[in-house]
């Protein structure tokens, strides 16, 4: 835990096509210049270095790459912190790059792996995320808004899961 790394997929304006991404880099000698922007990077700002999805090859999955990215580098910048509603031990920020100039040997894996590491890197997260709900023990009903009552309706009970199955399943 010495040193955090983000993972950088979103584009500003892109919608759910990862690969549909354009922020490119494009090969200089013992370089790759890279040129874009991406949104909502969990650690943006903070981390030590970032795995950057960009675009190497042609359209589609199999043109994408992925570079990995120190903090110090020149010409990469950074947006505000994101505010939002919750979650806000976790910062939020833009990543910029703007000419920044990669080390070729700052490769990650092979050219044109970057789709599938982004892929397989994200199935792991949401099996985290899918966990947390689950794993959570209601101490009193959610509130249903909207309506007086606050146990009417699909909600848990106040019961905690004793069977191992979620409370919304107990009768």
């Amino acid at each position: 835990m010495e040193h955090f790394a983000s993972c950088c997929l979103t584009e500003p304006g892109a919608g759910p096509d990862a690969a549909a991404l354009t922020t490119k880099a494009v090969r200089h000698g013992d370089r790759s210049v890279l040129n874009g922007a991406r949104a909502f990077v969990s650690g943006g700002g903070r981390s030590d270095f970032y795995a950057v999805m960009c675009r190497t090859g042609a359209e589609g999955p199999e043109g994408i790459s992925a570079l990995a990215v120190p903090k110090d580098m020149p010409d990469l910048s950074f947006g505000a912190q994101e505010r939002k509603l919750g979650w806000n031990s976790q910062p939020k920020a833009m990543v910029l790059f703007d000419n920044a100039g990669v080390p070729a040997e700052n490769l990650v894996g092979e050219e044109g792996e970057g789709f599938r590491i982004a892929m397989t890197s994200l199935d792991g997260g949401r099996v985290n995320i899918a966990a947390c709900p689950p794993g959570r023990r209601w101490k009193q009903p959610w509130p249903r808004f909207g309506t007086a009552s606050s146990s009417a309706g699909p909600w848990p009970s106040s019961k905690p899961c004793s069977s191992g199955s979620p409370a919304w399943r107990q009768s």
